[in-house]
């Protein structure tokens, strides 16, 4: 067998090759979340707190704890390779505070019970969605990314720079938006 044609045999094979599957990470308890970068994180109701790479990997993606209790996902903390994607699920009792910074999503899946309070905030592009998690109150803040929640009792909204804050439920109010800027109902 020619060299040339086992490299070509080997490359074909590693791109053709089934991903490894799920990853589970060890983590430290944690209060709080934070994307950087482009990925998908996930958050599933469930008894206690799990975090499971679904893509990716922590060869290419940071993920560790900082400030004592604040979990930090880089989606490409080292070398990310071309077309790679990052996708995170976490499993907790409720939905945590988060922020996105950079192209990132964070999703909240149904199923979690209503809480009292949601402090979320997006910036660069990010984007989270938490309308499957009714809070009493939320704070939201958006800088150039999307904010989608649902507020059933206020809503403390800062939106700037192209920024939008979606929001379901009856919240009152208490806003500070900059030209350019969103907060405003979601449309049914």
């Amino acid at each position: 067998m020619s060299r040339v044609f086992r490299l070509v045999l080997v490359a074909t094979l590693a791109v053709a090759a089934p991903a490894c599957g799920a990853e589970k990470v060890a983590v430290p308890p944690f209060a709080f979340v934070e994307l950087r970068g482009a990925g998908d994180v996930t958050f599933v109701p469930g008894a206690r707190q799990t975090v499971t790479i679904l893509d990716g990997n922590t060869k290419v993606s940071g993920l560790r704890i900082v400030e004592g209790n604040k979990l930090v996902i880089d989606a490409c903390a080292r070398r990310c390779p071309p077309s790679y994607h990052l996708r995170v699920q976490i499993q907790a009792p409720h939905l945590l505070p988060v922020a996105v910074t950079g192209r990132g999503t964070i999703t909240a899946a149904p199923g979690f019970a209503p809480q009292k309070e949601l402090f979320a905030a997006v910036a660069e592009g990010g984007k989270i969605d938490a309308r499957a998690v009714q809070s009493a109150n939320v704070f939201a803040a958006a800088q150039d990314g999307e904010l989608l929640v649902n507020a059933s009792a206020n809503l403390f909204g800062v939106a700037s720079n192209g920024g939008i804050v979606r929001y379901s439920g009856d919240p009152r109010l208490m806003t500070k938006i900059e030209p350019g800027a969103t907060v405003a109902p979601l449309q049914r």
